[in-house]
């Protein structure tokens, strides 16, 4: 397949089962698996098959789990695509990084496991929670949250999803607004705290700390990142990049039409199939594939894992 643009799932991609197709036929993937599980100190695999989903779904278990997904099926694809440009969205970012060579496997998986610990810790320092705006424009939820203090635009997912993070209070009136001024939807979101928001403010010192500790390369392909919705090799600003990218919102908008200015087609790689829609939202003439099955991958890529 050639000049693909990829895309690295984020948070919510998750689904008890995923990966296990992968692990079962490639020697690859199992190995990763392998050694995400000596770092982690127990059986990520077991609940990436087997769940149950409410253990899939702590964070502390979801953003590791969906990080070694994805870097099985990228590793299964990666020789079948010419890349035109690579993007992913809020965690899927660290995931580009290791797709780029700016990181290896286990300090990507290092980075993903304190970005969960300390965007915790930063959650039950604060009181805040996120919502899913369906069906307003952009300019209409900004007009209902003006005057609401610490709630902001933290996803700009699509033309007709926005996703709201701040304090509690502030939330709920932002979702009453959104409501009366006719959503179709808004949807609280199953997450722990206020995240892309200044509410995470607390845990970016620290997070920086620990990725000066790391070596971070330059891009082999230059990541369009959420922050800019603009191209970004250098390791240096890379590194500082993924510290303030948990207060600042994912601008996944601008980032495809950035990236479709290359190529109109679009890989999702990692499970689920939930950028795939919003690209289809952003606009339904882009191409898109999405990879979360090990038959899918088969019938669009022509990869045979037994041969891998």
């Amino acid at each position: 397949m050639t000049n693909v643009n990829l895309v690295f799932s984020g948070q919510g991609s998750q689904f008890v089962g995923m990966g296990h197709d992968f692990y079962g036929s490639n020697q690859h993937s199992s190995d990763l698996f392998n050694r995400a599980n000596d770092v982690l100190g127990y059986d990520l695999a077991s609940i990436c098959f087997e769940g149950p989903e409410s253990t899939l779904n702590q964070t502390q278990h979801t953003q590791v789990a969906i990080f070694v997904v994805s870097a099985c099926i990228f590793n299964a694809i990666k020789s079948s695509l010419s890349i035109a440009g690579i993007a992913g969205h809020s965690l899927g970012e660290i995931t580009a990084y290791y797709a780029s060579g700016v990181l290896d496997f286990e300090s990507a998986l290092q980075i993903v496991i304190k970005r969960g610990e300390l965007m915790a810790q930063a959650a039950d320092q604060t009181r805040g929670k996120m919502a899913a705006v369906i069906g307003l424009s952009e300019s209409e939820v900004s007009a209902q949250l003006a005057g609401i203090n610490q709630v902001r635009i933290a996803n700009y997912n699509s033309p007709v999803q926005f996703v709201i993070s701040g304090e509690v209070t502030g939330i709920d009136t932002a979702i009453q607004n959104c409501t009366a001024a006719g959503a179709k939807r808004v949807v609280e979101l199953p997450v722990s705290g206020a995240f892309h928001s200044p509410l995470m403010a607390s845990a970016v010192p620290p997070f920086q700390d620990m990725l000066n500790t790391i070596t971070f390369h330059n891009a082999t392909i230059p990541i369009v990142l959420n922050r800019f919705a603009q191209p970004e090799s250098n390791g240096d600003a890379l590194k500082t990049n993924l510290s303030e990218q948990i207060q600042s919102p994912v601008r996944w908008i601008e980032t495809i039409d950035y990236l479709s200015q290359s190529s109109s087609s679009f890989v999702e790689v990692g499970p689920g199939k939930v950028l795939s829609g919003l690209i289809k939202k952003i606009n339904r003439d882009y191409s898109v594939q999405f990879t979360s099955t090990l038959a899918h991958v088969d019938e669009t890529f022509g990869v045979e894992m037994n041969e891998l």
